[in-house]
């Protein structure tokens, strides 16, 4: 006897069948999504070059400070090997008592709460350098022009006055007054043409007119420390930033 399911179940089977083929079919001819159909997020040129910008600020402030704790590293061997060789010869002075004075004249104490002394400029000269470089690690830049420019009034042929006409040219260039740090930078290089900051200071310069949008000047900066100071590390950071303007 012919059973009755046979020719329901040969249907079933075919149907499935051709859903399955169909099924492949479609998967075959259904190509994967390509990498351009992916959207990603674009960045404006303006938004790069205001990034490159700010990096370019953060890392000439901390290039800054490393240059000025060199700088007090410096210094501090220069007085090490002074004691050393000093040492017995001298005691340093005493500090003066910090015990307010005890006097009954309440009028005289008001004052005192009222008015704030002024700031005692040091007059030993490394002491005043020193303080002065302090004040521009801090980011004190107009104590730190104060103190250098007293510094070289004072002492205008110490081994440092160089030194001090470059940081008070740094501390203009941290504050974006770069008409003055280029303005100080250039009486480092004409007063001192043999000192050990030309170099640096003919590249802040460079970089001052280019942060005035003076590519043409900030050049000829950038290649005069190239051309004369080849193997420095300012000759370095020169001809980066002279591949910047290109």
């Amino acid at each position: 006897m012919k059973n009755p399911f046979s020719g329901f179940a040969f249907a079933v089977l075919t149907s499935l069948c051709f859903t399955t083929l169909t099924a492949c079919n479609l998967q075959r001819a259904t190509p994967p999504p390509s990498s351009a159909d992916v959207s990603e997020p674009e960045i404006s040129e303006e938004t790069l070059r205001t990034l490159i910008v700010s990096l370019n600020k953060r890392y000439e402030s901390i290039d800054g400070r490393i240059a000025a704790n060199a700088d007090r590293i410096d210094a501090l061997q220069e007085d090490i090997v002074s004691l050393r060789r000093d040492m017995g010869v001298a005691a340093p002075p005493r500090r003066a008592s910090s015990v307010p004075d005890t006097g009954t004249a309440r009028s005289g104490q008001t004052t005192a709460k009222k008015t704030r002394s002024p700031a005692v400029v040091p007059s030993d000269p490394k002491t005043l350098y020193d303080t002065a470089l302090s004040a521009y690690s801090q980011g004190d830049y107009a104590t730190a022009i104060s103190r250098f420019e007293s510094f070289i009034r004072g002492f205008p042929s110490n081994d440092l006055a160089d030194n001090a006409f470059y940081w008070i040219g740094e501390s203009y260039y941290a504050k974006e007054d770069f008409e003055r740090a280029i303005s100080h930078f250039l009486k480092l290089v004409d007063r001192y043409p043999t000192g050990n900051k030309v170099p640096d200071a003919l590249f802040k310069i460079g970089l001052s007119y280019a942060r005035l949008e003076k590519p043409d000047k900030a050049r000829t900066y950038f290649t005069r420390v190239m051309d004369n100071y080849p193997f420095s590390d300012a000759a370095r950071k020169a001809e980066t930033n002279l591949a910047q303007l290109e």
